[in-house]
Protein backbone atom coordinates (compact mmCIF):
# COMPACT_ATOMS: atom_id res chain seq x y z
CA UNK A 1 0.00 0.00 0.00
CA UNK A 2 0.96 3.32 -0.99
CA UNK A 3 2.37 5.55 1.71
CA UNK A 4 2.32 9.31 1.43
CA UNK A 5 1.85 12.20 3.90
CA UNK A 6 -1.74 13.70 3.63
CA UNK A 7 -0.83 16.98 4.47
CA UNK A 8 1.56 17.95 2.30
CA UNK A 9 0.54 22.07 1.76
CA UNK A 10 1.10 21.67 -2.13
CA UNK A 11 -2.28 19.31 -2.62
CA UNK A 12 -5.71 20.42 -1.55
CA UNK A 13 -7.58 16.73 -0.23
CA UNK A 14 -10.66 15.13 -1.34
CA UNK A 15 -11.01 12.39 0.78
CA UNK A 16 -12.54 9.18 0.22
CA UNK A 17 -13.51 7.07 3.20
CA UNK A 18 -13.69 3.66 2.04
CA UNK A 19 -12.12 2.03 -0.82
CA UNK A 20 -15.26 -0.80 -1.60
CA UNK A 21 -17.13 -0.29 -4.97
CA UNK A 22 -18.30 3.37 -3.82
CA UNK A 23 -14.93 4.14 -3.42
CA UNK A 24 -13.69 3.09 -6.57
CA UNK A 25 -16.35 3.97 -8.12
CA UNK A 26 -15.12 7.37 -7.82
CA UNK A 27 -11.69 6.75 -8.40
CA UNK A 28 -12.81 5.29 -11.26
CA UNK A 29 -14.19 8.54 -12.72
CA UNK A 30 -11.73 10.15 -12.02
CA UNK A 31 -9.37 8.33 -14.52
CA UNK A 32 -12.15 8.66 -16.92
CA UNK A 33 -11.61 12.43 -16.76
CA UNK A 34 -8.29 12.70 -16.31
CA UNK A 35 -7.50 13.59 -13.02
CA UNK A 36 -9.16 16.68 -10.69
CA UNK A 37 -7.82 20.41 -11.27
CA UNK A 38 -4.69 21.20 -9.87
CA UNK A 39 -3.73 21.37 -6.92
CA UNK A 40 -6.44 18.71 -6.08
CA UNK A 41 -5.90 15.31 -5.80
CA UNK A 42 -7.85 11.99 -4.32
CA UNK A 43 -6.95 10.71 -0.41
CA UNK A 44 -8.28 7.48 -0.41
CA UNK A 45 -8.70 5.93 3.59
CA UNK A 46 -9.14 2.47 3.96
CA UNK A 47 -9.06 0.07 6.80
CA UNK A 48 -7.87 -3.00 4.83
CA UNK A 49 -4.87 -3.65 2.98
CA UNK A 50 -6.76 -5.68 0.10
CA UNK A 51 -9.98 -4.43 -1.18
CA UNK A 52 -12.71 -7.09 -0.07
CA UNK A 53 -14.22 -9.21 -2.93
CA UNK A 54 -17.45 -9.76 -0.82
CA UNK A 55 -19.72 -11.25 -3.47
CA UNK A 56 -17.44 -14.58 -3.47
CA UNK A 57 -17.53 -14.89 0.61
CA UNK A 58 -20.30 -17.28 0.58
CA UNK A 59 -18.52 -19.77 -1.99
CA UNK A 60 -15.11 -18.99 -0.37
CA UNK A 61 -16.64 -20.48 2.75
CA UNK A 62 -17.34 -23.10 1.46
CA UNK A 63 -14.87 -24.34 -1.06
CA UNK A 64 -10.97 -23.49 -0.89
CA UNK A 65 -8.14 -22.78 -3.29
CA UNK A 66 -9.10 -19.43 -4.71
CA UNK A 67 -8.89 -17.42 -1.88
CA UNK A 68 -5.91 -15.52 -2.84
CA UNK A 69 -7.83 -14.28 -5.77
CA UNK A 70 -10.76 -12.34 -3.51
CA UNK A 71 -7.90 -10.04 -2.37
CA UNK A 72 -6.74 -7.33 -4.41
CA UNK A 73 -3.48 -4.78 -3.18
CA UNK A 74 -4.34 -1.08 -3.06
CA UNK A 75 -0.61 -0.40 -3.51
CA UNK A 76 -1.14 0.58 -7.49
CA UNK A 77 -4.86 2.45 -7.46
CA UNK A 78 -2.80 5.61 -8.46
CA UNK A 79 -0.40 4.14 -10.21
CA UNK A 80 2.36 5.64 -7.99
CA UNK A 81 1.30 9.32 -8.67
CA UNK A 82 1.06 11.01 -5.94
CA UNK A 83 -0.21 14.30 -7.93
CA UNK A 84 -3.41 12.09 -8.66
CA UNK A 85 -4.23 10.27 -5.49
CA UNK A 86 -2.53 8.29 -2.39
CA UNK A 87 -4.00 5.21 -0.58
CA UNK A 88 -3.31 5.59 3.33
CA UNK A 89 -4.36 2.02 5.09
CA UNK A 90 -6.47 3.50 8.65
CA UNK A 91 -9.94 3.93 9.90
CA UNK A 92 -11.39 7.62 10.02
CA UNK A 93 -12.25 7.99 13.84
CA UNK A 94 -13.21 11.82 14.03
CA UNK A 95 -14.37 14.17 11.68
CA UNK A 96 -13.67 18.09 11.98
CA UNK A 97 -15.19 20.66 9.84
CA UNK A 98 -11.34 21.06 7.91
CA UNK A 99 -9.67 17.30 9.38
CA UNK A 100 -10.18 13.56 9.62
CA UNK A 101 -8.86 11.75 12.29
CA UNK A 102 -7.52 8.51 11.82
CA UNK A 103 -7.20 4.97 14.14
CA UNK A 104 -3.34 5.94 14.16
CA UNK A 105 -3.59 9.00 15.33
CA UNK A 106 -3.09 11.20 11.50
CA UNK A 107 -4.19 14.55 11.28
CA UNK A 108 -5.75 14.96 7.49
CA UNK A 109 -7.01 17.98 5.81
CA UNK A 110 -9.97 18.15 3.26
CA UNK A 111 -11.61 20.25 1.49
CA UNK A 112 -14.20 17.94 -0.01
CA UNK A 113 -15.15 14.06 1.87
CA UNK A 114 -16.93 11.19 0.18
CA UNK A 115 -17.87 8.95 3.19
CA UNK A 116 -18.31 5.34 1.28
CA UNK A 117 -17.76 3.65 4.64
CA UNK A 118 -20.32 0.89 4.00
CA UNK A 119 -22.17 -1.28 6.09
CA UNK A 120 -20.81 -4.23 8.69
CA UNK A 121 -22.34 -7.22 8.93
CA UNK A 122 -22.12 -11.12 10.60
CA UNK A 123 -18.88 -13.08 8.88
CA UNK A 124 -18.02 -14.29 6.90
CA UNK A 125 -20.20 -12.55 4.11
CA UNK A 126 -18.10 -9.52 5.34
CA UNK A 127 -14.29 -9.63 7.02
CA UNK A 128 -14.63 -6.21 8.10
CA UNK A 129 -12.69 -6.38 11.13
CA UNK A 130 -9.97 -8.38 9.10
CA UNK A 131 -7.61 -5.88 8.31
CA UNK A 132 -4.57 -7.61 6.62
CA UNK A 133 -5.37 -10.62 3.20
CA UNK A 134 -3.39 -13.22 5.48
CA UNK A 135 -5.90 -12.69 8.43
CA UNK A 136 -9.22 -12.58 5.95
CA UNK A 137 -8.01 -16.18 4.07
CA UNK A 138 -7.11 -17.44 7.43
CA UNK A 139 -11.27 -16.72 8.59
CA UNK A 140 -12.23 -18.10 5.11
CA UNK A 141 -10.02 -21.29 5.82
CA UNK A 142 -11.69 -21.70 8.99
CA UNK A 143 -15.31 -21.52 7.97
CA UNK A 144 -14.21 -24.22 5.66
CA UNK A 145 -13.75 -26.36 7.66
CA UNK A 146 -16.49 -25.74 10.45
CA UNK A 147 -18.58 -25.95 7.60
CA UNK A 148 -17.00 -29.49 6.10
CA UNK A 149 -17.77 -30.83 9.77
CA UNK A 150 -21.14 -29.83 10.47
CA UNK A 151 -24.18 -32.14 10.03
CA UNK A 152 -27.14 -29.47 10.83
CA UNK A 153 -26.71 -26.01 9.66
CA UNK A 154 -29.01 -23.11 9.73
CA UNK A 155 -28.96 -19.91 8.07
CA UNK A 156 -29.99 -16.95 9.53
CA UNK A 157 -31.16 -14.32 6.18
CA UNK A 158 -32.75 -14.97 2.90
CA UNK A 159 -30.99 -12.17 1.34
CA UNK A 160 -28.72 -12.74 -1.16
CA UNK A 161 -26.09 -13.55 1.04
CA UNK A 162 -28.47 -16.04 2.98
CA UNK A 163 -29.91 -17.62 -0.76
CA UNK A 164 -26.23 -18.05 -1.88
CA UNK A 165 -24.56 -19.61 1.00
CA UNK A 166 -27.30 -21.87 1.84
CA UNK A 167 -27.14 -23.44 -2.04
CA UNK A 168 -23.32 -23.83 -1.64
CA UNK A 169 -23.40 -25.84 1.93
CA UNK A 170 -26.14 -28.27 0.62
CA UNK A 171 -24.52 -28.48 -3.01
CA UNK A 172 -21.25 -29.20 -1.71
CA UNK A 173 -22.67 -31.43 1.32
CA UNK A 174 -25.73 -33.03 0.19
CA UNK A 175 -25.87 -35.23 3.55
CA UNK A 176 -25.93 -32.46 5.73
CA UNK A 177 -29.11 -31.19 6.73
CA UNK A 178 -29.37 -27.20 5.53
CA UNK A 179 -32.29 -25.01 6.81
CA UNK A 180 -32.68 -21.35 4.99
CA UNK A 181 -35.04 -19.34 7.72
CA UNK A 182 -35.69 -15.58 6.71
CA UNK A 183 -38.37 -13.59 8.56
CA UNK A 184 -40.41 -12.37 5.62
CA UNK A 185 -42.95 -13.83 3.53
CA UNK A 186 -41.00 -13.97 0.61
CA UNK A 187 -37.31 -13.52 -0.54
CA UNK A 188 -36.05 -9.94 -2.72
CA UNK A 189 -39.06 -8.22 -2.28
CA UNK A 190 -37.38 -5.15 -3.67
CA UNK A 191 -36.90 -7.40 -7.43
CA UNK A 192 -39.08 -8.99 -9.80
CA UNK A 193 -41.24 -11.94 -7.49
CA UNK A 194 -39.88 -14.37 -10.31
CA UNK A 195 -35.97 -14.26 -9.36
CA UNK A 196 -37.33 -15.36 -5.88
CA UNK A 197 -39.42 -17.86 -7.23
CA UNK A 198 -36.03 -19.04 -9.30
CA UNK A 199 -34.10 -18.85 -6.27
CA UNK A 200 -36.74 -20.92 -4.03
CA UNK A 201 -36.82 -23.61 -6.95
CA UNK A 202 -32.57 -24.02 -6.48
CA UNK A 203 -33.22 -24.62 -3.16
CA UNK A 204 -35.66 -26.96 -3.17
CA UNK A 205 -34.32 -29.34 -6.06
CA UNK A 206 -30.70 -28.83 -3.44
CA UNK A 207 -33.41 -29.84 -0.57
CA UNK A 208 -32.94 -27.31 1.77
CA UNK A 209 -35.55 -26.99 4.24
CA UNK A 210 -37.11 -23.24 3.52
CA UNK A 211 -38.98 -21.15 6.54
CA UNK A 212 -40.31 -18.11 5.84
CA UNK A 213 -41.84 -15.42 8.34
CA UNK A 214 -40.53 -16.55 11.27
CA UNK A 215 -37.62 -15.05 13.45
CA UNK A 216 -34.92 -17.12 15.38
CA UNK A 217 -34.80 -16.05 18.91
CA UNK A 218 -30.72 -16.08 19.12
CA UNK A 219 -30.92 -15.82 23.08
CA UNK A 220 -31.33 -19.02 22.89
CA UNK A 221 -28.37 -19.75 20.56
CA UNK A 222 -24.83 -20.80 22.17
CA UNK A 223 -22.29 -18.25 21.75
CA UNK A 224 -20.17 -20.65 19.74
CA UNK A 225 -22.71 -21.50 17.18
CA UNK A 226 -21.92 -19.32 14.47
CA UNK A 227 -18.23 -19.12 15.23
CA UNK A 228 -15.54 -20.21 12.61
CA UNK A 229 -13.27 -21.57 15.56
CA UNK A 230 -15.06 -24.13 17.72
CA UNK A 231 -13.70 -27.23 20.05
CA UNK A 232 -15.03 -30.56 19.84
CA UNK A 233 -16.05 -30.31 23.36
CA UNK A 234 -18.01 -27.12 22.64
CA UNK A 235 -20.11 -28.91 19.59
CA UNK A 236 -23.11 -30.19 21.09
CA UNK A 237 -26.16 -30.05 19.16
CA UNK A 238 -28.61 -27.61 20.46
CA UNK A 239 -32.35 -26.63 19.36
CA UNK A 240 -33.19 -23.34 17.45
CA UNK A 241 -36.26 -21.96 18.12
CA UNK A 242 -38.21 -18.84 17.07
CA UNK A 243 -38.91 -15.65 18.56
CA UNK A 244 -42.73 -16.99 19.20
CA UNK A 245 -41.73 -20.24 20.64
CA UNK A 246 -41.85 -22.72 17.55
CA UNK A 247 -39.37 -24.70 16.95
CA UNK A 248 -37.29 -24.16 13.71
CA UNK A 249 -34.88 -27.13 14.12
CA UNK A 250 -34.29 -30.02 16.89
CA UNK A 251 -30.49 -30.42 15.99
CA UNK A 252 -28.05 -27.25 14.96
CA UNK A 253 -24.21 -27.33 15.04
CA UNK A 254 -23.84 -24.11 13.17
CA UNK A 255 -25.35 -20.90 12.91
CA UNK A 256 -24.65 -18.77 9.73
CA UNK A 257 -25.56 -15.39 10.35
CA UNK A 258 -26.77 -13.61 6.97
CA UNK A 259 -28.61 -10.15 8.18
CA UNK A 260 -28.55 -7.35 10.64
CA UNK A 261 -26.34 -5.14 8.53
CA UNK A 262 -25.72 -1.68 10.33
CA UNK A 263 -23.95 1.00 8.65
CA UNK A 264 -20.95 2.99 9.17
CA UNK A 265 -21.74 6.29 9.64
CA UNK A 266 -19.48 6.50 13.32
CA UNK A 267 -17.03 8.96 12.02
CA UNK A 268 -19.80 11.61 10.64
CA UNK A 269 -21.82 11.36 13.89
CA UNK A 270 -18.76 12.86 15.63
CA UNK A 271 -19.57 16.14 13.49
CA UNK A 272 -23.13 15.82 13.03
CA UNK A 273 -25.63 13.73 13.77
CA UNK A 274 -28.59 16.08 11.75
CA UNK A 275 -28.37 13.82 8.44
CA UNK A 276 -28.29 10.38 10.49
CA UNK A 277 -31.78 8.43 10.22
CA UNK A 278 -32.87 6.35 13.42
CA UNK A 279 -30.68 3.78 12.10
CA UNK A 280 -27.64 5.09 11.55
CA UNK A 281 -27.92 5.68 7.52
CA UNK A 282 -26.91 8.96 6.09
CA UNK A 283 -29.30 11.29 4.15
CA UNK A 284 -28.66 12.75 1.58
CA UNK A 285 -29.78 14.98 -1.23
CA UNK A 286 -30.09 14.00 -4.54
CA UNK A 287 -26.59 15.19 -5.10
CA UNK A 288 -25.03 12.90 -2.75
CA UNK A 289 -24.44 15.52 -0.37
CA UNK A 290 -25.36 14.91 3.05
CA UNK A 291 -28.55 16.39 4.08
CA UNK A 292 -27.15 18.78 6.43
CA UNK A 293 -26.58 22.29 4.98
CA UNK A 294 -23.91 23.81 7.20
CA UNK A 295 -21.48 20.79 4.79
CA UNK A 296 -22.20 20.69 1.41
CA UNK A 297 -18.72 19.49 0.69
CA UNK A 298 -19.23 16.41 2.63
CA UNK A 299 -21.37 13.73 0.28
CA UNK A 300 -22.05 9.99 0.97
CA UNK A 301 -22.44 7.10 -1.44
CA UNK A 302 -22.89 3.28 -1.65
CA UNK A 303 -24.39 1.11 0.97
CA UNK A 304 -23.77 3.66 4.06
CA UNK A 305 -26.03 6.35 2.29
CA UNK A 306 -30.05 6.25 2.71
CA UNK A 307 -32.03 6.10 -0.77
CA UNK A 308 -34.04 4.27 -2.33
CA UNK A 309 -31.39 2.57 -4.67
CA UNK A 310 -30.96 -1.33 -3.44
CA UNK A 311 -27.77 -1.88 -2.05
CA UNK A 312 -25.70 -3.47 -4.47
CA UNK A 313 -22.05 -2.53 -5.68
CA UNK A 314 -23.28 -1.61 -9.00
CA UNK A 315 -25.17 1.76 -7.12
CA UNK A 316 -22.84 2.47 -5.06
CA UNK A 317 -20.05 2.67 -7.92
CA UNK A 318 -22.85 5.04 -9.76
CA UNK A 319 -22.92 6.65 -6.90
CA UNK A 320 -19.66 7.13 -6.63
CA UNK A 321 -18.97 8.77 -10.02
CA UNK A 322 -21.88 10.95 -9.17
CA UNK A 323 -20.07 12.47 -6.04
CA UNK A 324 -16.72 12.97 -7.90
CA UNK A 325 -18.78 14.36 -10.93
CA UNK A 326 -20.17 17.33 -8.23
CA UNK A 327 -16.94 17.64 -6.42
CA UNK A 328 -15.19 18.85 -9.99
CA UNK A 329 -18.39 20.88 -10.59
CA UNK A 330 -18.05 22.85 -6.70
CA UNK A 331 -14.33 22.81 -7.65
CA UNK A 332 -14.28 24.66 -10.92
CA UNK A 333 -17.21 26.57 -9.92
CA UNK A 334 -14.87 28.30 -7.42
CA UNK A 335 -11.88 28.19 -10.00
CA UNK A 336 -14.39 30.95 -11.84
CA UNK A 337 -16.66 33.64 -10.74
CA UNK A 338 -17.87 31.71 -7.27
CA UNK A 339 -21.49 31.71 -9.03
CA UNK A 340 -24.11 28.92 -7.90
CA UNK A 341 -23.35 25.59 -9.51
CA UNK A 342 -25.89 23.37 -10.86
CA UNK A 343 -24.90 19.66 -9.84
CA UNK A 344 -25.55 16.43 -11.14
CA UNK A 345 -28.60 14.43 -9.54
CA UNK A 346 -29.34 10.81 -8.91
CA UNK A 347 -31.31 8.96 -11.04
CA UNK A 348 -33.03 5.57 -8.93
CA UNK A 349 -31.03 2.78 -10.48
CA UNK A 350 -33.27 -0.32 -11.99
CA UNK A 351 -32.44 -3.29 -9.25
CA UNK A 352 -30.36 -5.39 -10.84
CA UNK A 353 -28.96 -8.83 -9.31
CA UNK A 354 -26.86 -12.34 -10.37
CA UNK A 355 -27.44 -15.00 -7.52
CA UNK A 356 -24.62 -17.72 -7.85
CA UNK A 357 -26.21 -20.56 -5.88
CA UNK A 358 -23.70 -23.51 -6.37
CA UNK A 359 -21.50 -23.68 -9.26
CA UNK A 360 -23.79 -25.04 -11.48
CA UNK A 361 -26.59 -22.89 -11.21
CA UNK A 362 -28.16 -19.69 -10.42
CA UNK A 363 -30.62 -16.70 -11.35
CA UNK A 364 -30.37 -12.99 -12.14
CA UNK A 365 -32.42 -9.81 -12.95
CA UNK A 366 -30.71 -7.36 -15.49
CA UNK A 367 -31.92 -4.93 -17.78
CA UNK A 368 -31.13 -5.36 -21.62
CA UNK A 369 -29.27 -3.22 -22.53
CA UNK A 370 -31.10 -1.52 -25.94
CA UNK A 371 -34.31 -1.94 -24.65
CA UNK A 372 -34.36 -1.07 -20.79
CA UNK A 373 -35.96 -4.19 -20.31
CA UNK A 374 -36.64 -5.54 -17.37
CA UNK A 375 -35.80 -9.56 -17.87
CA UNK A 376 -35.21 -12.17 -14.82
CA UNK A 377 -32.84 -15.06 -16.26
CA UNK A 378 -32.56 -18.48 -15.25
CA UNK A 379 -28.95 -20.79 -14.78
CA UNK A 380 -29.20 -21.71 -17.94
CA UNK A 381 -28.78 -17.99 -19.53
CA UNK A 382 -26.54 -17.21 -16.35
CA UNK A 383 -23.87 -20.43 -17.61
CA UNK A 384 -21.40 -18.19 -19.30
CA UNK A 385 -21.04 -15.62 -16.24
CA UNK A 386 -20.49 -18.88 -13.76
CA UNK A 387 -16.60 -18.62 -13.25
CA UNK A 388 -15.16 -20.13 -9.74
CA UNK A 389 -14.33 -16.50 -7.91
CA UNK A 390 -17.44 -15.12 -9.32
CA UNK A 391 -15.73 -12.95 -11.41
CA UNK A 392 -12.94 -11.69 -9.00
CA UNK A 393 -10.51 -11.00 -12.03
CA UNK A 394 -12.39 -7.64 -12.39
CA UNK A 395 -10.84 -6.32 -9.27
CA UNK A 396 -7.49 -6.49 -9.93
CA UNK A 397 -8.62 -4.31 -12.88
CA UNK A 398 -10.25 -1.74 -10.89
CA UNK A 399 -6.76 -1.25 -8.50
CA UNK A 400 -4.29 -1.15 -11.62
CA UNK A 401 -2.69 -3.94 -11.16
CA UNK A 402 -2.93 -7.17 -13.56
CA UNK A 403 -4.73 -10.46 -12.18
CA UNK A 404 -2.10 -13.60 -12.45
CA UNK A 405 -0.70 -15.91 -10.58
CA UNK A 406 2.46 -14.15 -9.38
CA UNK A 407 0.39 -11.16 -8.43
CA UNK A 408 -1.72 -13.14 -5.92
CA UNK A 409 0.22 -12.66 -3.02
CA UNK A 410 1.25 -9.13 -3.29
Amino acid sequence: MTISTADDTRFKNVVILGGSCGGIGACHKLRELGGLPAPYRIVLIEQHSHMHYCYAFPRAAVHGGFERELFAPYSNMFGGDEARGIVIQATAKQMTPTHIITDKGESIPYEYVIIATGTTGPEPTTLMSHTTKTAAIDTLKKYQARIAAARDVVVVGGGAAGLEMAAEIKESFPETNVTLVHSRDSYLPAYEPRLAEEAASILDKLGVVRILGKRVDLSGVPTWASSPSVSTEEQTPFEVRATDGSSIVEKCDLIMMCTGMRPNSEALATLTTAPLDKSGYINVLDTMQVADAAFPNIFAIGNVAATDDVKMGYTAWRHGALALTNIIKLIEGKNKDGAAVELEKRERATPQMMLYMGMKDGAAQIVEEKSGQVMVVDGKMMAPYFTHNIGADRVWQWLGSEFKEENLDL
